[in-house]
C-alpha cells in the first residue's frame, strides 16, 4: 500500500491523507498531519510518499494547558507517525523545497524550512527532541523542479 501524505486534489499512492477534505482534495482519509495520529496500523504501509508537504507542516506549536505553555515538534510527529506505519524496509519519499532557494519562503502557507543536512536528524540514532525513528538514508539530492536546485529529494528506509 502506498500512502500519499498532503496529497491535495492529486493522490499518488492507493491512500491519500490530506487536511483539506473532498471534493476539494482527492484524500481518502482528513487529517491535520504532524498534530493527529496517521489513521493505519502499525507496519501497514509499503511506502509513504510527501511531494511538496513536509513544508507545511510547523516545526513546533505553543499552547496552553492548564495554565501552563506547552510545546509540541509536529515535523517531528509526523516523521514518527510516518517510521510507525511503514512496514520494516519500506520506503518514504520526500520532495520539497530546499533552503536558500526562494521556493522555500515564497509560498505563505510553507512553515517550516528543510536544508540538505536536516533529514539527517531522522536518519541517525538520534533521539533528541523525541524523534523515534531509525530511518536508514537511501538517497539524497537536489533537484531541478522551480529553478536550479530548488528541491531536496530524498528516499527514506525503516530498518
Amino acid at each position: 500500500m502506498i500512502v500519499d501524505l498532503g496529497c491535495g486534489p492529486h493522490k499518488r499512492g492507493d491512500i491519500g491523507i490530506d487536511i483539506v477534505p473532498p471534493p476539494a482534495s482527492s484524500a481518502d482519509i482528513v487529517c491535520n498531519l504532524g498534530l493527529e495520529p496517521i489513521p493505519l496500523g502499525d507496519n501497514s504501509a509499503d511506502k509513504v510518499v510527501a511531494y511538496d508537504f513536509i513544508e507545511h507542516v510547523p516545526p513546533y506549536v505553543y499552547y496552553k494547558e492548564n495554565g501552563k505553555w506547552q510545546v509540541e515538534y509536529p515535523v517531528i510527529t509526523l516523521f514518527n507517525e510516518v517510521y510507525r506505519i511503514l512496514k520494516p524496509d519500506g520506503i518514504f519519499e520526500i520532495f520539497s523545497p530546499v533552503y536558500p532557494k526562494r521556493e522555500v519562503w515564497q509560498d505563505p502557507t510553507h512553515k517550516s524550512v528543510w536544508t540538505e543536512a536536516s533529514l539527517q536528524y531522522f536518519a541517525s540514532p538520534n533521539l533528541m527532541y523525541g524523534i523515534q525513528t531509525h530511518f536508514e538514508m537511501v538517497e539524497q539530492g537536489l533537484v531541478d523542479h522551480t529553478s536550479p536546485g530548488s528541491h531536496l529529494k530524498a528516499i527514506l528506509k525503516k530498518k
